[in-house]
């Protein structure tokens, strides 16, 4: 399994990084300081230095909540910085082996079912090669910084096995030992991501279901593995104390978003992820149109008719299940059944109910559920194994190469990522967030123009959107339309709140108004960033230029001394070095050798 997803993902291994892979990652700087994963020590602290360095505050929770994921980063970083075939890999195999041990569960549900063994072979691997295969998937195995679903899903799964050979396990001393094993797992997959703190959950039903216990003892049993999960709410109530000065309330636990001026409330995210689940049903078992970044709208109101319909259709499922449970709760296969309804329903509720997240819809976060479905199908597939099984391997090997050409087709949008996002913006026009990154998109790729054009649309659709405005700003510079540029600028200040503006913004405006001739202002203002942030390698070389443009060289000179030697430019520093030795030898120096150099 861990060759073929190698293998299914080997033309994407090195895609340019994307979305998040930028933000949370390569502009991460929290990820690459060792010391950050001492986090525990200086919780506090740790949480207030991002926005101290006027990093998104987001940065910091993140690694506090899910440190071993980072820590994983930090180790491709540390062996080849932030070249992305490593990060890929990693992520590639952790999908294969996480199909490998999808073929096992699979296995014991069937074994648990009473069917016969080559039935329940042949239809646990093709279910794996399913998974393996799925569109769907690329959006955790191919997406670096999706790693989080992968690793927390390997752990999940090892945690249900571990837990299971206990469960078989006669002898007392090993069933122990076997427990521990399954706390030791569980306890890495919530420092992963927070969604395995539900396979206690999963646990009790399988035992419940399957082993046909006394409930009170399944839950007996898998104590330790609650007391594991209870480091989850710990550490969420932590970080909103940190958060929230004045108190802690209910609201601020439920909405764990980054964006604390884009507020959605808990009850309007639970009504819109009643339709929003429905729709991640369709794309597992119709993997048509998906989106890398899915934007439906809000639902404000119960009595909209797509909400109507979604809690219809939710009542209808429960009743089927109920009904279904009533009429065959002896047999096996039906119990086996609910376990994969149940599993779906438990794993999805943590990203689609009260706990509000950035975003309505995510592909990844149905990457875990989507095993549930996937039980369901081994059932369908081993009672047609039982009486065809030549039928199921073909149907397998089909299905199989029909998924993984569209994985292939899916994965080939990401070698550019202007089709990447301008895929994403016919599917979903009104998504800001897409118009934003396919303008950075168009930069990087020296369509300024075509960059501009992107990026007023994200701002028009979004004004206070911080990257848009950025980008904005920047591409009217570069096209020397400074006084539209301070203009831009100027709004977004005047829109957010005081204490919101960043010193990237007012180096923008400082650019902006040396374009427009206002050079004693641009220094000036310049020299205000430097006073907040004195290690800006940008601030420094212009700020520089323009003094030497002035001959202010004496003002100059603290400025030429920082970029010779903290520079990260090898010529820069040369250029630093030489204007020293001719103001320090002459006291003065060509102007326009200085503007040139």
């Amino acid at each position: 399994m861990l060759l073929l997803a190698l293998a299914l993902y080997w033309n994407a291994k090195s895609h340019p990084l994307v979305f998040d892979d930028i933000t949370y990652l390569q502009e991460n700087p929290l990820l690459t300081e060792p010391q950050s994963y001492a986090y525990p020590t200086y919780l506090s602290e740790f949480l207030s230095s991002a926005a101290q360095r006027e990093l998104d505050p987001d940065m910091a929770v993140s690694l506090a909540r899910r440190p071993l994921t980072y820590l994983s980063f930090y180790f491709n970083w540390c062996i080849d910085g932030w070249h992305p075939v490593g990060f890929r890999w990693v992520n590639n195999a952790l999908h294969g082996m996480n199909a490998g041990l999808l073929y096992l569960l699979l296995l014991r549900v069937l074994q648990a079912c009473g069917w016969g063994a080559s039935a329940q072979r042949s239809s646990a691997v093709v279910c794996a090669f399913l998974f393996l295969a799925h569109p769907l998937a690329t959006q955790t195995a191919g997406y670096i910084a999706q790693r989080f679903t992968c690793l927390a899903t390997f752990f999940y799964l090892a945690t249900t096995l571990v837990y299971l050979r206990a469960l078989s396990t006669q002898s007392p001393a090993l069933r122990w030992r076997w427990k521990m094993a399954a706390c030791v797992l569980l306890l890495l997959g919530v420092l992963s991501k927070e969604c395995p703190a539900t396979a206690p959950v999963i646990l009790v039903l399988y035992d419940w279901l399957l082993l046909r216990r006394k409930w009170w003892t399944c839950v007996r049993e898998v104590l330790p593995l609650f007391g594991i999960t209870l480091l989850v709410p710990v550490m969420v109530i932590l970080i909103a104390l940190h958060q929230q000065k004045h108190g802690l309330a209910l609201t601020e636990l439920l909405n764990v978003d980054g964006l604390k001026d884009m507020r959605i409330a808990p009850q309007d995210y639970l009504r819109s992820q009643l339709v929003v689940i429905w729709g991640y049903v369709q794309s597992i078992l119709w993997p048509v149109g998906l989106c890398a970044d899915p934007w439906p709208s809000l639902c404000r109101s119960w009595g909209e008719h797509r909400v109507i319909a979604a809690i219809c259709g939710w009542i209808a499922v429960l009743a089927a299940g109920l009904l279904f449970l009533w009429r065959s709760s002896s047999a096996p296969a039906s119990r086996a059944a609910l376990l994969g309804v149940a599993w779906f329903g438990v794993t999805i509720a943590p990203s689609s109910s009260l706990f509000v997240l950035p975003d309505l819809m995510a592909e990844h976060r149905c990457y875990l559920p989507s095993l549930g479905l996937f039980i369901l199908l081994s059932l369908m597939l081993a009672a047609v194994a039982q009486r065809v099984g030549k039928v199921v391997i073909v149907f397998g090997l089909v299905v199989t190469a029909i998924l993984a050409d569209l994985t292939q087709e899916r994965l080939s949008l990401g070698a550019d990522l202007r089709h990447y996002w301008q895929d994403v913006v016919q599917k979903y026009p009104l998504n800001h967030r897409a118009w934003s990154n396919l303008g950075a998109a168009h930069g990087r790729a020296g369509d300024i123009l075509a960059s501009t054009q992107a990026t007023a649309e994200a701002v028009k659709l979004e004004p206070r959107y911080y990257f848009a405005i950025r980008n904005q700003a920047l591409n009217l510079l570069r096209l020397q339309r400074s006084q539209a540029a301070l203009e831009v600028i100027e709004q977004h200040f005047k829109a957010m709140p005081s204490g919101t503006i960043t010193t990237e913004l007012s180096l923008l405006a400082a650019y902006a108004l040396s374009g427009m001739g206002e050079k004693s202002k641009s220094i000036k203002l310049i020299q205000e960033v430097l006073k907040v942030k004195p290690d800006l390698n940008d601030a420094h070389i212009n700020l520089c230029n323009m003094l030497l443009e002035e001959k202010r060289y004496t003002e100059a000179m603290p400025h030429l001394r920082w970029i010779a030697a903290h520079s990260t430019m090898p010529q820069m520093k040369a250029d630093a070095q030489r204007l020293l030795g001719q103001l320090s030898g002459t006291g003065s120096v060509d102007s326009d050798v200085a503007a040139q150099e």
